[in-house]
């Protein structure tokens, strides 16, 4: 057992890299399985995401309420994808269990993933006045 791999390990035999090498492995196995990007939700549900910041953020659970039933309004009217609704009802149920800091990151994480597509850049360029 003296020439093990642990015992190396133990002794600080192995040089800095390689165990950082072998931790950056283990990380780049592990780590992959649960962090997922949140969903893009398009323009017209950003107003959505901003209220559900400002609600969470001032832990109001009456705005939390009302953001609930737009987004659900949204779902249910199609404006809105079953994976959208799904993580704004991840963030909801977390600010109704008062786990007010878990949603805040959340939401903070959903609002920095959203990205204006070329698509939608062009259609702000065409509703910007004296554009046709």
């Amino acid at each position: 057992m003296k020439n093990s791999p642990a015992s190396t390990w133990r002794r600080g035999g192995w040089s800095a890299r390689r165990r950082l090498a072998g931790l950056g492995l283990a990380a780049g196995l592990v780590l992959p399985a649960g962090c997922g990007s949140p969903p893009q939700v398009g323009p017209e549900n950003y107003k959505l995401v901003s209220g559900l910041r400002t609600a969470i953020s001032a832990r109001r659970t009456d705005w939390l309420e009302t953001t609930a039933q737009l987004a659900s309004q949204k779902h249910a009217t199609g404006e809105m994808s079953d994976e959208q609704f799904a993580a704004f009802e991840s963030i909801i149920e977390a600010g109704r269990a008062g786990n007010w800091s878990d949603a805040e990151s959340d939401v903070m994480r959903l609002a920095k993933a959203q990205h204006v597509t070329p698509e939608e850049a062009e259609q702000i360029r065409a509703k910007k006045p004296g554009r046709k």
